[in-house]
């Protein structure tokens, strides 16, 4: 009888240090393929916009790919650089916030992104 209630008792202390971690892995998970996503996204749309779309139609890209942002910045110098602030939401917080910040240059008729 006394094992049963050692049994029962280190069970339920541990459900919900299972059941945090579980969720812990479901919430990094997501926000880590969020910011995969966008970041494919933002690739995508700095190959195909490098000379041709207005920053409003980078904006209209965005939402089409179901982005969400507090803020984006899209500097044009001899490249196209998109800084973004883009919410993810998530299970237990409110919206996590990705800083995203890539840069496009063109080499040739090659464009090189990498991080800003």
């Amino acid at each position: 009888m006394n094992k049963k209630g050692q049994a029962l008792v280190f069970t339920i202390l541990l459900i919900p240090i299972i059941i945090i971690i579980f969720i812990g892995t479901i919430e990094s998970v997501n926000i880590n393929y969020q910011k995969k996503r966008i970041t494919s996204n933002i690739k995508t749309i700095i190959k195909s916009c490098f000379d041709k779309c207005s920053d409003e139609e980078i904006m209209n890209l965005l939402k089409e790919n179901d982005i969400s942002y507090k803020k984006l910045d899209i500097t044009r110098d001899n490249d196209l650089a998109i800084n973004i602030k883009a919410e993810v939401a998530t299970i237990i917080n409110d919206d996590y916030i990705l800083n995203i910040s890539l840069v496009g240059t063109k080499d040739n008729e090659n464009i090189n992104i990498k991080k800003g």
